[in-house]
């Protein structure tokens, strides 16, 4: 089977990704997640400081476009239609590969549970918005 991919609603998904990451853990959740690490934003500046940020924020545009780009081809591969079976695919998709490998966070690495929520919740409103668009931008 054939996937045809719209490239522009994939560039668009991913820059929309980026944006609600910057919302997401800025103004709506960015003090309870920072604070989940321990941190508050004048420590991460300074921690964010010594980092090269051109290459940070390329590598986190990449990282968007292949996910958008992989969304794209499993709306195709599915034939996903519709709101219902695009919000089934990003909770199930989110649940079985986001969720569960997240756990590894706080089992292992010691992070919080709230660390844990924020951050998961935020790629399960991702997937879901991406694979809307996707869904209904051919």
């Amino acid at each position: 089977m054939d996937v045809v991919i719209n490239y522009l609603a994939v560039a668009v998904s991913a820059a929309l990704e980026v944006v609600l990451g910057a919302f997401w853990f800025g103004p709506l959740f960015g003090k309870m997640w920072l604070a989940s690490m321990g941190q508050t934003r004048e420590s991460m500046m300074s921690k964010m400081a010594g980092a090269n940020m051109p290459l940070t924020y390329t590598l986190q545009v990449l990282s968007s476009l292949l996910l958008a780009y992989v969304l794209a081809h499993f709306v195709g591969l599915l034939g996903i239609t519709d709101t219902v079976m695009a919000l089934q695919f990003a909770f199930w998709s989110w649940l079985g590969l986001v969720a569960t490998s997240m756990i590894g966070i706080v089992l292992w690495e010691g992070r919080s549970w709230k660390y844990y929520f924020i951050t998961s919740s935020y790629y399960l409103v991702t997937i879901a918005v991406v694979t809307l668009i996707l869904t209904y931008w051919k």
